[in-house]
């Protein structure tokens, strides 16, 4: 049996890589390996002379062939750290994005400010927005909504992971129609915003790998921010905060929608890329 020590079996895979025409392609590689080892990624740096197992070389290299076909990284990890936190994640999930980070740390600062007590994660897919609410805010509770069962489930178990799912209750819902009639002091969205029409020029990784249900916005990309603005307010507190995630080119929309249904203080926002990011008001 050849021996596979770590900096040929990396160069190796590296080579095939860009064969491919494969972005991030040593990254990639590297954390798989780091995953396999349970080791950092700086870690691996200080043995590349060490000789894999056939077992763990043989996991390696499933690992690579699933993501030379195209298989998200974080899906082959079964996670993504958002926040400092990891989230379990499949092909029924959004996988969690750093510019949503920035929402969060948004939300973070308003219901420390306003001593808020609970708050809605409307579209809540794999749950980082709302466990990361209740792991940063120890005095809140959440609802978790989502129309995918499949969703509900990872949310669920990311919540018993993290500790949380004592202050976290979970419905699976279109939107609001299910929701008993609450009131609450946030509803934080991350919502399908794409339109329908441009989905088709996502990377294949994106269109092909993650939900479409995550995805299609409508026609224009602005349904779910169009029900969310009405049917949402209803559930929200006098003074209650709206927040939302947009795309880049949807700020405008968003901040007319909102200011029409009589929501107060609409500003928007730009992540750390100089892209528009996030609309918030109050009601």
């Amino acid at each position: 049996m050849s021996q596979h020590k770590i900096s040929e079996v990396l160069e190796d895979v590296k080579k095939e890589f860009e064969l491919a025409n494969k972005q991030d392609s040593e990254v990639d590689a590297r954390w798989l390996l780091a995953e396999l080892l349970g080791c950092s990624m700086t870690e691996l740096t200080l043995i590349q002379e060490k000789i894999l197992s056939d077992e763990i070389y043989l996991s390696f290299m499933n690992s690579i062939q699933r993501r030379l076909a195209g298989e998200p990284l974080q899906h082959i990890l079964g996670y993504q750290n958002f926040y400092g936190y990891d989230f379990k994640v499949n092909g029924h999930v959004l996988i969690p994005r750093c510019e949503t980070e920035e929402l969060v740390e948004k939300a973070i600062s308003i219901i420390k400010e306003k001593r808020m007590k609970d708050v809605i994660d409307m579209c809540c897919g794999s749950g980082c927005i709302g466990i990361t609410l209740l792991k940063e805010c120890a005095d809140i509770k959440a609802y978790g909504v989502d129309v995918s069962f499949e969703a509900i489930s990872i949310t669920h178990e990311n919540g018993l992971n993290l500790n949380v799912s004592d202050r976290l209750t979970l419905y699976e819902s279109d939107l609001f129609q299910e929701l008993p009639k609450i009131s609450v002091d946030m509803i934080i969205s991350n919502p399908p915003y794409i339109p329908t029409d441009t989905i088709h020029s996502l990377s294949t990784e994106v269109k092909d790998r993650e939900p479409s249900l995550a995805l299609d916005g409508g026609m224009d990309g602005l349904d779910f921010y169009r029900r969310i603005v009405l049917e949402g307010k209803p559930y929200l507190k006098e003074g209650g905060y709206l927040l939302f995630e947009i795309g880049y080119d949807q700020m405008e929309a968003v901040c007319r929608l909102m200011e029409e249904n009589d929501y107060q203080h609409v500003k928007g926002y730009k992540d750390l890329s100089g892209n528009d990011r996030m609309v918030i008001g109050h009601k």
